[in-house]
């Protein structure tokens, strides 16, 4: 049993950027899956709800049980090929009657249901467990573990390995893992909803879902570059939606003063980010084109402070402008100079840098001047 980093409980809104290439939620009807299914000859048909704006799902399904040699289950899916990693937080809604019910991942190599599959269940008693079975033929078996009623959960495949990491919402990750599981090259991945009585309709819900793609072995940081995601997260229930998607590197949005604006990096460039129209829209700074990750706003909101490397230097400099754009006014003389913060009078920023070969940290006056 391992033990991994932890999850963090957080309290407000949050603002990030993933860098990793996961399928959007889209504001199709299922979302990020294609179709949903009820896999076996379940007595009530189940039922897939996808909620756009929440970028959540509502699963509903019967079955008798997804065991042995035959799974009955409401199954919202889509095929992917290789390797991923599928994350999400989940629940169970109401007291629910059958304390085996199960809801959780399944990765499977068909519909049928005797399919082999992997699946990373939790069930209403608590248990939590990364169930498998290896070919038609053979019974579900699966490795418990040891900690109890998981609502994060996510199941990994390394080629014929499946790991499965769970926990409680703000602690720490357990795992469990499998291999020589061969479902094929191209499965079925989704969400699974079990009853474990075909008589009931139980329903769960899962938010935060997640299908990463990721990087190729060969991947090399900062010359490669998988994608982003820039997602809001409301810090008290952890929720959280992604508002913008692109195929190359957008870095460190930080919010402007009205929270409908924030401001990213994106290929040496600025941008606003307008939450009201969903758009990005470049930000004018003059010559200063190779930006990094250190724009920061005044106390005051009209001036901005940023690091640029100007081709001359070839190092981070040290900037202010305008908060809507403009031209940029250099401050520091030398490099490289990173910038951390303005002082609440906005009259000296504070930044990190090297000076003789050491690392510091500096102010210098918002005006101009000599840094200390």
């Amino acid at each position: 049993m391992k033990c991994n980093t932890p999850l963090l409980n957080l309290c407000g809104t949050f603002i990030f950027v993933l860098f990793l290439y996961s399928a959007m939620a889209q504001p199709a009807a299922l979302g990020v899956f294609t179709n949903n299914v009820d896999v076996g000859a379940t007595k009530t048909a189940g039922k897939t709800t996808y909620d756009p704006d929440k970028q959540s799902y509502a699963i509903s399904g019967s079955g008798q049980n997804i065991w042995g040699q035959k799974d009955e289950f409401q199954y919202a899916y889509r095929k992917m090929t290789g390797d991923f990693i599928l994350r999400a937080n989940v629940a169970f809604v109401g007291e629910g009657v059958d304390p085996h019910r199960k809801i959780g991942w399944m990765v499977r190599h068909s519909l049928e249901v005797n399919s082999p599959c992997v699946s990373a269940a939790v069930h209403g008693d608590g248990l939590v467990s990364l169930q498998f079975r290896e070919n038609p033929q053979s019974d579900m078996d699966q490795k418990a573990f040891v900690m109890t009623h998981a609502d994060v959960i996510q199941l990994e495949r390394r080629g014929d390995t499946f790991i499965m990491s769970a926990a409680k919402m703000g602690e720490r990750f357990f795992e469990e893992q499998v291999s020589g599981i061969e479902l094929g090259k191209k499965v079925y991945i989704g969400l699974s909803v079990c009853a474990h009585n075909p008589d009931v309709v139980e329903t769960a819900t899962f938010k935060n879902v997640r299908l990463i793609v990721p990087p190729k072995p060969d991947y090399v940081p900062y010359r490669d570059y998988i994608g982003s995601h820039i997602e809001l997260m409301d810090i008290a229930t952890g929720d959280r939606k992604i508002v913008f998607s692109a195929d190359n590197s957008w870095q460190a949005p930080n919010w402007m003063v009205d929270n409908n604006v924030f401001t990213v990096n994106s290929d040496g460039l600025l941008y606003d980010f307008d939450l009201r129209t969903g758009k990005p829209t470049k930000l004018e700074t003059g010559a200063a084109v190779r930006n990094n990750n250190d724009h920061v706003l005044s106390f005051d909101g009209k001036q901005m402070g940023i690091s640029s490397a100007p081709p001359e230097d070839g190092h981070s400099i040290i900037f202010t402008m305008p908060r809507k754009g403009g031209n940029p006014k250099r401050l520091t003389p030398n490099g490289p100079s990173y910038l951390h913060g303005w002082s609440p009078n906005a009259k000296e920023l504070v930044y990190t840098a090297v000076r003789d070969k050491t690392w510091n940290i500096f102010k210098i006056p918002a005006s101009g001047g000599q840094e200390v």
